[in-house]
């Protein structure tokens, strides 16, 4: 909806739903690391706390974050960013 692209995954048991692009420079953040609850873009090593959004090493950068579920082996998400 809207044009939003978002990536769904799952990081340390939890499943996550986050705007696909780095704020930094759009770059495919599913190019990327992740590792705990962190993701880590591939372009220029910025990395973003999936709990929160906030960025780790970027200060003033954050990664919009959306409610995720799965159901039934569906997966359901709520496109209003920051959950």
């Amino acid at each position: 909806p809207n044009g939003s692209e978002v990536l769904v995954l799952t990081a340390a048991g939890v499943l996550y739903a986050i705007g696909r692009k780095c704020p930094h420079e759009a770059a495919p953040l599913e190019r990327g690391q992740v590792w705990n609850k962190m993701i880590r873009c591939g372009q220029h090593a910025f990395t973003f706390d999936l709990e929160t959004g906030e960025g780790l090493n970027c200060p003033g950068y954050s990664i919009e974050r959306y409610a995720v579920r799965e159901e039934d082996g569906k997966i359901f998400l709520r496109m209003d960013a920051d959950e």
